[in-house]
């Protein structure tokens, strides 16, 4: 059973997630529902509708990214159509926004009220979120669930491990974090690095299965 103090927190993060959403649906409104497709949106519509007819996704000259980005991007515009995958990639883009905000600032210890204000700035006014969202890049999503793996360590490696593997099949921005894991040396439990990098591996290898 969590302790008042965990679950207080856990209020205050569901809280400033919630007003997070609401800021970023804010600013960035516009940019999600825009009927245009983004530079690299073209590239990752051009790959899927290339493996959804049985070619090659790296016939797009600009598509540089993992083959199981293309191959779940192919079965989802089946699922959903290209409308659908674009606007879920740009949610997936402005959670990533968010998870890398809240979740970098909260290593600095700053008190609750002034990480959320702080928070809100970023993702109002600063340029590595406008470039991401602005040009449909999928680095956003894959650092914030980079984030959020690390922020579960070491108490939940597994999880961890899976949601780092799944970065890396995706577009592989830190291997050399997942490389390192094993070295790492945390608080008990001990084996969270040698977990979390076995995770990381199975997760991706099933991947690219």
């Amino acid at each position: 059973m969590p302790s008042p103090d965990a679950a207080q927190n856990g209020r205050r993060t569901l809280a400033a997630l919630a007003v997070l959403a609401v800021v970023a649906l804010l600013r960035w409104h516009t940019a999600l529902f825009d009927d245009r497709l983004a530079v690299d949106e073209s590239d990752y519509t051009g790959a899927f509708a290339s493996v959804a007819a049985g070619g090659d996704p790296y016939a797009i000259p600009r598509f540089l990214y993992p083959p199981p980005f293309a191959r779940a991007g192919a079965a989802a515009e089946g699922l959903l159509g290209e409308r659908g995958v674009v606007l879920a990639l740009r949610i997936a883009n402005l959670a990533g926004a968010i998870a890398i905000v809240w979740i970098s600032l909260g290593w600095s210890g700053l008190a609750w009220r002034l990480r959320l204000g702080i928070a809100s700035l970023l993702l109002v006014a600063w340029a590595p979120v406008h470039q991401g969202i602005e040009s449909g890049n999928v680095s956003l999503a894959v650092l914030g669930l980079t984030l959020a793996a690390v922020a579960q360590l070491p108490g939940r490696a597994l999880a961890a491990g899976a949601m780092l593997g799944l970065g890396l099949a995706i577009k592989p921005l830190v291997p050399a974090l997942v490389a390192l894991l094993p070295a790492w040396r945390p608080p008990p439990p001990r084996r969270a690095g040698w977990v979390a990098a076995a995770s990381a591996a199975v997760t991706l290898g099933v991947c690219l299965l």
